[in-house]
């Protein structure tokens, strides 16, 4: 018994000489911390000052060091005691003898403690490592903690990270707050670190916290966007309502070395042919890149403009820097946040997505995709494309080419996930077929029924299409046309020159916005949709994801355009492939096409009221008199129209109204 003691305490005695040797000291000689202090009111300017490690001391029975804390006026420097035990607590040493932990990376994933403030009082709030992990920053590993709540109900929220032999974020060590004479303690936000050196070499910076972690870095190859072959296509909006888009290239060009980086020169080349005689020609450009570490940068005289930020993950918060065009930044707009983080299939390759989202405090607010490898869905201010040519903002990624294929188009960005994508209940399947009404806006005429079927494989124009067959009472008006479903649930009508209109769009989420197409391809009409709510249904022992769709216009908001099911179809239109019915069919007047029911191998599955389905998960934010009924409006002559003038009669749900 005795000598199997002794192994165990010798096997214990060696796991803690492991851990000890692994171990990254934070008070070691020649470290140097630089901080600011941001000021939070403007006539007041940011502090900055360094923290340095001293000599060592012996004090109150603890080998503790002296740090030194310095700043521009010499008459704010002052110093205090630090002491870090072999565990990897670091800890205050007060005037009275009181050891104050500020830091314990001895704490492993899943443990919960109180942080402490500069007195060493407790936080009310319990907090907990959420993740532990290992990142890699200029050729060395540190083990890094993520700090969140340990109460459920606050789960997703991070409070930072702390880095071994690096420290925190933010806070640091807190030794008493000093402050300049112009300013107040108020005056002041907490204490950030921008870097840390060692023996004079910066070994760390502020960004590094949120480098991506080695184990995923391993696991999920990180996708570099300047490569060769690189191009994409972006479509740039003018400031002023009615003026026309402008289309462009940025093609990823030579190696070039500035600022001791080896960057690429991006050539930004304007669609001249699209921009009419009388606006100011847009001069083709090129700017510097450089990308590392997941990051992606545009490279200025002196500066680096931070663009894309792949580092980032769910539940983080960033800003962005606007700048002039020349590298200075003009404003740093706060409030960003990582929303979403998953991966979708596009083309056979699967990429990392990142959703983000804004929020002014104001109510508005916007939102965006950014694909690692890909770049942004929106907003041209991560490209600088439009740097120097004010009469336009922001622009939209149409699509990115690599060695002339086209690899990822914009609707890819609103892609399912591949968990979502996995449970998707695809639209076109055998056996599937909608009974379809079209109604005539002369009372006195019958309602037109009509079938449409799901037929048989067809390879057309590179795609594995489906031949959709339409059959009348009348036999002579039967016809078939092709359609083409892809693996994130869009629908497209095949017209006979091969183009691909997009008529459903099942990969969409809530808040996202888009426009509907007639069926020639063209937007039918100048408003912008959104996904207004997105919710799961119950019909006959299936249940089926559906989206309620709505107006982008906060004025308009509240107003339905009816739900798509996924698996189903739409109330009104379904494919709007050419009319299904006549315009005037026996001398009657008939629009559109509402669904009665779907069927699959005979049964019927889905009916026309099971739209309106309550939510299985009790989303009930819809006014019924707006899901009740389809707001489609036409004009006597049968066309739709999307702008009412008041005083005027339409055609609503088969019966006249006025404006």
């Amino acid at each position: 018994m005795r000598t199997l003691m002794f192994l165990f305490a010798l096997l214990f005695s060696h796991f803690l000489t492991v851990g000890a040797q692994n171990h990254k000291p934070l008070l070691t000689d020649g470290k140097e911390w630089k901080m600011v202090k941001y000021s939070t009111v403007m006539s007041v300017p940011s502090l900055y000052y360094t923290i340095s490690v001293g000599e060592e001391v012996m004090e109150y029975g603890k080998l503790c060091r002296r740090m030194y804390v310095k700043h521009d006026d010499p008459t704010m420097d002052y110093t205090f005691l630090a002491y870090e035990d072999e565990k990897g607590k670091v800890y205050d040493v007060d005037k009275s003898g009181a050891f104050i932990l500020q830091l314990d990376l001895s704490l492993r994933k899943g443990d919960e403690f109180y942080r402490t403030d500069e007195y060493g009082e407790e936080n009310l709030d319990l907090c907990k490592i959420v993740q532990e992990e290992t990142i890699s920053v200029k050729g060395r590993q540190y083990r890094r903690l993520l700090l969140g709540y340990a109460n459920p109900a606050l789960d997703g929220i991070s409070l930072g990270y702390w880095v071994e032999g690096i420290g925190t974020e933010e806070v640091f060590i807190t030794p008493p707050p000093v402050v300049p004479t112009s300013g107040s303690v108020s005056s002041y936000g907490s204490p950030v670190m921008l870097a840390c050196y060692e023996n004079g070499e910066c070994i760390f910076e502020h960004d590094d916290f949120q480098s991506p972690s080695v184990t995923v870095g391993a696991q999920n190859q990180y996708k570099l966007m300047l490569t060769d072959g690189k191009v994409w296509k972006y479509r740039c909006q003018a400031h002023c309502p009615g003026n026309p888009f402008v289309y462009y290239t940025e093609t990823v060009g030579e190696v070039v070395e500035a600022n001791g980086k080896l960057c690429r020169r991006i050539y930004v080349k304007y669609d001249a042919a699209d921009l009419p005689s009388y606006y100011t020609p847009l001069k083709d450009y090129t700017y510097l890149a450089y990308e590392e570490d997941g990051r992606l940068y545009k490279v200025f005289d002196t500066t680096l403009a931070l663009l894309l930020d792949f580092t980032l993950h769910e539940g983080d918060e960033f800003q962005r820097g606007l700048d002039d065009g020349n590298g200075i930044a003009v404003e740093w707009v706060p409030g960003y946040k990582i929303l979403e983080e998953d991966s979708i299939m596009v083309k056979g390759k699967r990429y990392r997505r990142l959703k983000y989202g804004y929020s002014d405090g104001s109510g508005l607010s916007m939102s965006g995709y950014w694909v690692e490898g890909i770049g942004a869905s929106d907003d041209a201010s991560y490209m600088m494309a439009f740097a120097g040519n004010p009469q336009y903002t922001t622009s939209t990624m149409v699509a990115c080419y690599e060695n002339g294929e086209c690899i990822f188009e914009h609707e890819d960005f609103h892609g399912l996930s591949v968990t979502v994508a996995q449970n998707r209940k695809p639209l076109l399947t055998d056996g599937k077929a909608w009974k379809m009404v079209a109604t005539s806006l002369l009372h006195s005429d019958p309602p037109l029924y009509y079938t449409i079927n799901v037929g048989e494989e067809v390879m057309e124009y590179g795609k594995l299409c489906r031949r959709m067959y339409v059959k009348h009472d009348d036999p002579a008006r039967d016809y078939t046309f092709l359609a083409y479903e892809d693996e994130n649930g869009r629908v497209y009508d095949v017209d006979k020159s091969g183009e691909c209109i997009l008529k459903l769009d099942f990969s969409l989420r809530t808040g996202d916005e888009f426009y509907r197409t007639d069926e020639y391809g063209e937007i039918a009409s100048d408003d912008l949709y959104k996904i207004a709510q997105e919710d799961t249904i119950s019909v006959k022992g299936r249940q089926y994801r559906r989206l309620l769709l709505g107006y982008a216009d906060p004025i308009l908001r509240g107003i339905s355009l009816g739900y798509w099911v996924e698996g189903i179809g739409t109330e009104e239109t379904f494919i709007t492939f050419p009319t299904a019915v006549p315009l005037n069919y026996n001398g009657s007047l008939y629009v559109g096409g509402s669904l009665i029911a779907c069927y699959e191998n005979g049964e019927c599955i889905f009916e026309y009221d099971d739209f309106h389905s309550p939510s299985v998960t009790g989303v009930t934010d819809v006014k019924a008199e707006h899901a009740a009924k389809s707001s489609a409006i036409y004009n006597l002559n049968g066309q739709r129209v999307s702008h009412p003038r008041k005083g005027e009669v339409y055609i609503r749900n088969g019966k006249k109204w006025a404006f």
